[in-house]
């Protein structure tokens, strides 16, 4: 059962959007990282591989770095070519001395039964996987027998369409991704694969749903719950189980045999369990791949014998579960990034503030204006404080929302309106000084008057969203209803029935001459 020992970053606390929950954390986490500290930000769309990707850039003076996710430009081609496939990264690792699984590539010149016949001269449990493969697609981990190899072969070569693929060895242990920046391990997750601990009491479906609810905890895991799907009651039917099966209390079931957080495995902090020797593997790995400046390597861990094996390097690793593991510690990642990329930054006054920016306006600006790039205005110069206004009225109305919004824009205000009941509403705003909220709550008293029966002002101290947006049903958000002609509208309505009348005239006279020209009254009556 997953429990709240974990200690997450406090200033990202409340600051991930819902579209940066939506598999662009990486992304958003260093873009806000930059951009608190005082650096330009602007996102652009490009078409890749026939897909549009946004990506974005950093500037500062006249130095300016562009990103992809979590990769930077000062990864080069070169690495990204090697670490895209992975029997040419098995070929770097090999002659750089760092430990693989021992294994085979087959390409598209091979043949099915060439694989089985390969895998006899391995010992079982073994691996099939694409050598272009991201995110575990198409990887078929422990495999026991040779028909499963039979059936991992048609998966992946028949169904997925990846011709080349690698058979290795299947080595037990701990899978653990390690952030590797140059020559320093920043960060270890072990990631362990989708699985329910039975409490004597519940079935495994409903230990399943409590264990997606509690994984809603993570903004990183939000939108990744476990999923029923055949590869789960696969799983299930091999240990003897079904859904409705009640484990005895303790009892560790796996749901899922490989461990992408994405299909549901679950981020556990491994960072201070890494011995010296397995850092020193991650380190090496990290050098042998040329312009591979920082890397997510996949490394699968014998605890007993401190031994370690490489099995991927990643040019774009996630950075979620770094920043919001299930157990454990978070590391600050972004931060050493950009102290790297930007170095006159590292101590920059504008670090860590309290407000956030809005990715999905962004981007919607991207798609919908046809715009090559967005610029994100720039974080404010200071610190912001954060204050909620509890406003009372006798009743509020669509008016007086619409009142309020406009003098946040004109005051020039960060934060959001609530409205809390018919005569409450909430304001959370940012601002730099006491003198600018004082200001605020003199243009709403004068605005309102003795509309207002109570209005009260506390603390807040999450963070607050740059701009100025209305919570709540849609209806109130819409703009006003522009004032128009009533006998213009009618004119327009009448000559829409006439228009119609003539229409509906003409195809009854044309049905009727179809009709007097059937030879029979019994195909008329037919017609009819």
């Amino acid at each position: 059962m997953l429990t709240n020992n974990f200690v997450w970053l406090p200033y990202l606390n409340g600051a991930i959007p819902e579209e940066a929950m939506k598999k662009r954390m990486s992304m958003y986490t260093i873009a806000l990282e930059a951009w608190r500290r005082g650096i330009s930000l602007s996102f652009y769309q490009k078409i890749e591989d026939g897909k549009k990707q946004y990506d974005y850039k950093l500037t500062y003076g006249d130095k300016t770095h562009y990103f992809q996710g979590s990769m930077g430009d000062l990864i080069t081609p070169e690495a990204v070519t090697i670490c895209g496939d992975k029997s040419l990264t098995y070929q770097y690792l090999e002659q750089a001395g760092v430990p693989i699984p021992q294994g085979k590539t087959f390409n598209q010149s091979h043949a099915d039964h060439e694989i089985i016949e390969y895998a006899r001269q391995l010992t079982y449990p073994l691996v099939l996987k694409p050598t272009d493969g991201s995110g575990g697609k198409g990887v078929f981990a422990n495999i026991q027998t040779e028909t499963e190899l039979s059936h991992a072969i048609k998966m992946v070569r028949g169904k997925l369409g990846c011709q080349e693929v690698i058979l290795q060895q299947h080595i037990e242990g701990k899978e653990v991704r390690i952030y590797v920046f140059k020559d320093k391990v920043l960060s270890a997750i072990n990631r362990v694969p989708g699985n329910v601990i039975g409490d004597g009491e519940q079935t495994i479906r409903e230990l399943l749903k409590e264990k997606n609810e509690l994984r809603k905890i993570s903004p990183h895991l939000y939108y990744q719950p476990m999923r029923i799907n055949a590869e789960l009651y696969r799983n299930l039917k091999e240990q003897n189980c079904t859904l409705e099966t009640i484990p005895p209390k303790g009892q560790q079931i796996y749901l899922r045999k490989t461990s992408n957080i994405s299909t549901g495995g679950d981020p556990i902090d491994y960072t201070d369990k890494l011995s010296d020797q397995l850092k020193e593997i991650a380190v090496k790995a990290r050098q042998a791949i040329p312009g591979l400046l920082h890397s997510g390597i996949d490394m699968i861990i014998d605890e007993e014998n401190n031994r370690g094996v490489i099995i991927e390097l990643n040019t774009r690793p996630g950075l979620g579960f770094h920043l919001f593991p299930l157990e454990g510690r978070a590391v600050d990642v972004p931060k050493y990034m950009i102290d790297y990329y930007f170095p006159e930054t590292k101590y920059h006054k504008r670090k860590h503030t309290n407000i956030y920016f809005n990715l999905k306006s962004a981007f919607a600006s991207l798609e919908h204006d046809s715009l090559a790039e967005v610029e994100i205005k720039d974080s404010p110069e200071n610190e912001l404080i954060g204050k909620c206004i509890q406003l009372t009225f006798k009743y509020h109305s669509r008016n007086k929302i619409k009142k309020i919004q406009q003098l946040a824009l004109t005051n020039n205000l960060n934060g959001w309106l609530d409205k809390k009941s018919r005569r409450n509403i909430d304001l959370v705003i940012a601002v730099e000084d006491e003198d600018k909220l004082n200001h605020f709550i003199k243009a709403l008293e004068g605005a309102f008057g003795k509309k207002i029966i109570d209005l009260k002002v506390e603390e807040y101290s999450q963070p607050i969203q740059m701009g100025f947006e209305i919570k709540g049903s849609p209806r109130d958000q819409r703009p006003e209803i522009i004032a128009f002609d009533l006998s213009e509208l009618e004119k327009n309505m009448n000559a829409l029935r006439r228009t119609a009348s003539g229409h509906k005239r003409r195809i009854k006279a044309m049905l009727d001459k179809a009709v007097k020209g059937l030879k029979t009254p019994f195909q008329r009556v037919l017609s009819k």
